[in-house]
């Protein structure tokens, strides 16, 4: 491909939480007193009265040794409130959830995480849920991801995917003022347009953030954001033939992904790993480029032979939204790998296709997406 790429991390834009009127229950519902044991204070401050997700602890019982230092934790003053949260300085999340990576596979999230989280107990979902009742459905829904327990006092979190790949990461807690405090005082206060919330854009390091606050329940959501584009002349270092590049790493070392995608590439868990518990050494890589041509995302996947750690596929998947786009796609291809051809799969789909001395090329059109196979001949 003659043309070079962008590279650089890309996602999708979430839906905001916000509301258009800020909601309070009338004075006839009362917030329902909480009970001991919860990550939510009884005074609904949000304070952890157990250390319920403290680093170690199991499902079933807290750690009573954090209970002082995290009751406080919850109603401290709001000078100290962003140090309590340790929000970084770019929209981003806080630790634990800092070490986690943008589209990163539900398998290492869990991994990366580790005994820094529990799910939450039933008692602490039953307590959520009872908080979720006073507010209208559409403001704080049921995604239906789990819900954790987290180190962080009187904040539990929800952990949503799309594709099995992380897409937003929920920070709530019963402590409305305390959160709202938080982010405020180190993000300052966004787009307040809509009561009720703070909206924050996508950052340089590619999240966006969300606050909703209510009088029963404050939920702070990150989302996976497009990293803005870097602008590079066509003789800039760094940019590269996405094509022909890619099609050159069959055979090679998996690390070798950093030489074509840079930054960009990850080594992950393979597709087939599940569970974490049933994690074995399988790897495969992973880059998100944003062409210049399009302007969106396409996602490269290089597979392993897992006994010889080196490459033996790689599969582009990507979107051209207009006809001008689909014929840049062709021409890119065609300067890359010469002629089309008919190809017929072993499964007896038509594709259209290229053919190298050493590579094969296989086309599925799904317009807009296109799935673009490479492997050796």
């Amino acid at each position: 491909m003659r043309a070079a790429l962008l590279v650089m991390l890309a996602g999708t834009s979430g839906a905001a939480l916000g509301c258009k009127d800020k909601y309070r229950p009338p004075d006839s519902e009362q917030i329902p007193p909480l009970r001991n044991g919860s990550a939510f204070a009884a005074d609904g401050s949000g304070a952890d009265r157990t250390g319920a997700g403290a680093v170690g602890s199991s499902p079933s019982e807290g750690s009573s040794a954090t209970s002082g230092s995290a009751a406080s934790a919850g109603t401290a003053d709001p000078a100290a409130a962003g140090l309590a949260l340790a929000l970084p300085a770019e929209i981003g999340p806080p630790p634990p959830f800092d070490k986690l990576r943008r589209y990163q596979k539900r398998s290492d999230v869990l991994a990366s995480l580790g005994a820094s989280i529990r799910e939450a107990s039933g008692t602490e979902r039953r307590e959520l849920d009872e908080r979720k009742a006073l507010l209208p459905a559409w403001m704080f829904a049921d995604h239906g991801d789990p819900i954790y327990s987290t180190p962080i006092p009187g904040v539990l979190a929800r952990l949503s995917y799309e594709g099995n790949r992380l897409q937003e990461i929920a920070l709530i807690s019963a402590n409305g003022t305390w959160l709202e405090t938080a982010v405020t005082t180190r993000w300052g206060t966004g787009d307040t347009r809509t009561p009720g919330t703070h909206e924050y854009p996508a950052s340089s390091v590619g999240w966006s953030a969300t606050l909703t606050v209510t009088s029963a329940l404050a939920e702070l959501v990150l989302t996976v954001a497009e990293i803005p584009a870097i602008e590079h002349t066509p003789d800039a270092p760094g940019l590269f033939k996405m094509f022909a590049d890619v099609g050159s790493l069959i055979g090679e070392p998996l690390a070798a992904g950093e030489r074509v995608f840079g930054d960009a590439f990850v080594i992950e868990s393979a597709d087939d790993e599940g569970a974490v518990a049933e994690r074995s050494e399988a790897q495969q890589g992973y880059a998100d480029v944003t062409l210049p041509w399009t302007g969106s995302e396409w996602t490269t996947v290089l597979r392993v032979d897992q006994k010889t750690g080196k490459v033996v596929q790689a599969t582009i998947d990507g979107e051209t939204d207009e006809y001008e786009e689909r014929v840049e796609l062709m021409k890119q291809l065609k300067a890359a790998f010469g002629k089309p051809q008919t190809i017929i799969t072993d499964a007896g789909y038509q594709r259209i296709g290229f053919s190298t001395t050493t590579l094969v090329i296989t086309l599925t059109d799904h317009d807009p997406h296109w799935t673009i196979e490479m492997h050796r001949r």
